[in-house]
């Protein structure tokens, strides 16, 4: 064999190891936690720790949740080197004024395997290698600007006939500053959590990791951008894992159904730059098409020579639910302020009156000829036709208009009436 061949096969093998199994199944039973299940995800390099509103990103940031306001499903596949099969399942499920309770599942199968015995000598025998996690979330709105998020998760990992089991938590904040309009910042702690049935006698670490975000929309521009850090804290287990890393990425919306993606992961370029020279390399892309109540997803993330990986999910959404009874408000109608309002004046009182409607409550608003604003007389909206005046000591012209209200809606101003106080 040519050496030159050689040797680059040998880089090749190398960083298969370094890619996959520093996120799969070296040291550590768990860093199967550590992958991209949803293709949004995925297409955006993992820049998504401040991203909300997706059910995908229960495994990101749970706080993001909190945003949700309708039952929602997502099913996504993964295709990745080797022949690994993965997928990931999420269900949100919002309350009235309670925050959302959502569920999370996380799978991964490696395939099968010939076992040779001691000797190398191939038994005719063949296992397999599973991993597996389900999380169940909790995330609640504090006001318009803050939500938080957390997950319990139970972990479990088999190779054959032999298994290890760990549970975790994961907390997660996102803050959307009222002084810059369309930004948000999140703050995620993943995988912290207890081996407590190892496969060997010594406990492994979880890749426990804290994660920081940023992203921001234009009113203007139908674009978002994403950034994001990542800092490999727990990963002990793992000598190849560096221990900051960052990834960015952006969406572009087209006609309001078709959302195209782009991501870079700089860790994944830096440790297969000595065997590749693709341009992709590290680089991920997407397509979203939304539909009225369902969302298609593909993305692909180039490895280089070592091939690309394929994600493809669908989401499902239902009804919406108000995020809290004050939220419950009913749709605007167009109402008509009410006809005929008149005034009947004599010495002893005044009393304003229109024509009434059925069902229809209102509002009566005054003003002296020296003011530039209305106030309103009437503390509740009233159902009666007329009301009563209470007179002025105030001497000048006033001026009364009268408004109709059904619910939280309510019309225009009718046309002014007024009245002219004089001194006694």
């Amino acid at each position: 064999m040519n050496p030159r061949v050689f040797v680059m096969i040998k880089k090749i093998l190398w960083a298969a190891l370094i890619i996959l199994y520093s996120e799969s199944v070296t040291a550590s039973s768990f860093h199967f936690l550590k992958f991209a299940y949803s293709p949004r995800i995925a297409a955006l390099a993992g820049a998504n720790t401040a991203q909300f509103g997706d059910v995908a990103g229960i495994f990101i940031n749970p706080a993001g949740l909190a945003y949700l306001d309708r039952h929602e499903i997502t099913l996504n596949v993964m295709d990745h080197l080797l022949d690994f099969k993965g997928g990931m399942l999420g269900y949100t499920c919002p309350t009235i004024g309670w925050g959302n309770v959502s569920l999370g599942m996380l799978y991964l199968d490696y395939g099968n395997f010939d076992e040779i015995d001691r000797y190398g000598t191939q038994t005719g025998r063949s296992f397999g290698a599973k991993d597996f996690a389900l999380a169940i979330s909790y995330a609640y709105r504090i006001d318009g600007a803050l939500a938080f998020g957390a997950n319990l998760k139970y972990i479990y990992s088999s190779l054959g006939p032999y298994h290890a089991a760990a549970v975790a938590t994961d907390l997660g904040i996102l803050y959307q500053p009222p002084f810059i309009e369309g930004s948000s910042i999140g703050l995620a702690f993943l995988n912290s959590g207890h081996n407590f049935e190892p496969y060997h006698e010594i406990k492994e670490h979880l890749p426990f990791m804290l994660k920081l975000g940023i992203s921001q929309s234009f009113a203007s521009l139908p674009v978002s951008l994403y950034a994001n850090l990542s800092w490999d804290i727990g990963d002990k287990d793992d000598p190849n894992a560096s221990p900051v890393t960052f990834s960015v990425g952006s969406e572009y919306c087209m006609f309001e159904r078709i959302t195209f993606r782009f991501g870079y992961d700089h860790q994944k370029r830096t440790d297969l730059s000595d065997i590749s020279t693709h341009v992709f390399t590290g680089f991920a892309f997407g397509i979203g098409i939304h539909l009225e109540h369902n969302t298609l997803d593909y993305s692909i993330n180039d490895y280089g020579p070592l091939g690309t990986v394929h994600r493809f999910g669908v989401s499902f959404r239902f009804s919406e639910i108000a995020r809290s009874r004050e939220d419950a408000v009913e749709e605007p109608i167009i109402l008509n302020p009410p006809q005929n309002v008149a005034i009947i004046s004599s010495n002893s009182f005044h009393t304003l009156s229109w024509k009434a409607e059925k069902g229809m409550s209102y509002h009566v608003y005054a003003r002296h000829a020296d003011q530039a604003e209305w106030t309103k007389i009437t503390p509740k909206p009233i159902s009666n036709d007329k009301i009563d005046l209470i007179r002025s000591k105030r001497a000048g012209r006033y001026f009364f208009v009268v408004t109709t209200v059904k619910g939280n809606n309510e019309s225009h101003f009718s046309i002014p009436v007024s009245i002219m106080v004089v001194d006694h």
